[in-house]
């Protein structure tokens, strides 16, 4: 049987429709209370059978377990890159894809994206890189895949390592192949939001059998075994037993999860479709989206108020709306140094997404709460 948590701990009477809610049941409580009950906490035989399972599911040859999804990133770029390396990525992401890499002694070069699959912009990304340029780092925001067959023939062209920053895209597939089967590396987070959950904890696909041996030290203290010798440095990035035993039943989870998904998007989708000013998610051929989010995009020259005024509407409405992300990379403090121009379209996107609920818990009476919450209020604003 399975039971409802919600992220961030909220209680299940909560007012709003959560943006995010792990499907959680009791498979996973009694393999839980198994490893508890076995005293064995450290990392063990559940996470290399998470990692067996999980390069079998990507199609690579190695999976490497870490404790979230930004440790996967962080190892990732230790393993694969000389420090003062650049690497282009888009400005409109999660912060961990840029500091990870600062944290690892690279430069994030910050490039455009498109605003209709929130990709990196290729052509804008080529536009920046120097002879210093050693990585392709896409995001697959929202649980759509990039266009990695471009990536990679252009990352061939030029001698370039990619790597996918796929933390919400588990599941998503170019021309039928998972998207982390694509690239150097491709890195996966099972925060609770995202499309399976261990409560913390991430993953790295690769096929690169060099990178993996680094990773592997990287994440435990720079040291194969124990015996207290460490060849490089490293940090405690290991994943835990409680952990990979969840995973281990949320994979197996994973198709029906999608599933799922796809379905609540079509029936917003539905009642969406013909609103002015409101771009929906777009799923372009060959490509599965997963819909780890469902971001829309207003017009702002077409509604009498702002995003933000919106959102507040929607949460009045009962639906937990939020913006990922209000603030673009090259706009972050912390990047001041690194800040550059010509970013329009990232700018744009900071000022006009809004993400939905589209997770597998809810019930099809959410879903057409959540739907009918935003034709209401985009109406209520709509310059006539």
């Amino acid at each position: 049987m399975e039971r409802l948590a919600i992220d961030g701990g909220r209680p299940l009477s909560e007012k709003l429709i959560p943006i995010a809610r792990p499907v959680l049941g009791d498979e996973e409580a009694r393999a839980v209370s198994a490893v508890v009950l076995s005293g064995s906490l450290r990392e063990g035989s559940n996470a290399h059978k998470f990692e067996e399972m999980f390069a079998s599911y990507v199609g690579v040859k190695q999976a490497i377990a870490v404790n979230s999804g930004t440790s996967a990133l962080l190892t990732t770029y230790m393993a694969s890159f000389e420090k003062g390396s650049e690497l282009i990525m888009p400005s409109f992401t999660f912060i961990a894809t840029a500091s990870m890499a600062v944290a690892a002694g690279l430069k994030p070069i910050f490039a455009d994206i498109r605003l209709d699959t929130y990709e990196l912009d290729l052509d804008d990304a080529v536009s920046r890189m120097t002879d210093r340029t050693r990585g392709i780092v896409v995001v697959n925001l929202y649980g759509l895949a990039s266009d990695l067959t471009a990536v990679m023939k252009l990352a061939e062209e030029l001698k370039l390592s990619v790597i996918v920053d796929a933390s919400q895209s588990l599941g998503s597939t170019v021309d039928g192949r998972e998207s982390g089967a694509y690239g150097d590396v491709a890195c996966y987070s099972f925060y609770p939001s995202k499309n399976i959950t261990t409560g913390e904890g991430g993953m790295m696909a690769t096929n690169r059998r060099d990178i993996a041996e680094r990773a592997r030290l990287i994440k435990n203290h720079g040291q194969r075994r124990g015996g207290y010798l460490h060849e490089i440095l490293g940090f405690n990035l290991r994943m835990g037993e409680m952990e990979a035993a969840i995973g281990l039943i949320q994979l197996q989870r994973l198709g029906r999860f999608i599933e799922a998904r796809r379905k609540n998007a079509e029936r917003i989708k539905r009642v969406l479709a013909d609103i002015p000013g409101l771009d929906l998610p777009v799923e372009p051929p060959g490509r599965r989206h997963t819909y780890n989010l469902f971001t829309v995009r207003i017009d702002p020259e077409l509604y009498r108020v702002g995003r933000d005024r919106i959102v507040t509407a929607l949460r009045a409405e009962g639906v937990d709306a939020r913006v990922y992300y209000p603030i673009p990379l090259h706009e972050q403090p912390v990047f001041r140094k690194l800040t550059v121009g010509g970013l329009e379209r990232a700018e744009m996107a900071s000022k006009t997404v809004i993400s939905l609920p589209c997770h597998p818990a809810l019930s099809e009476e959410e879903v057409d709460v959540v739907a009918r919450a935003v034709e209401k209020v985009l109406a209520t604003y709509l310059k006539r």
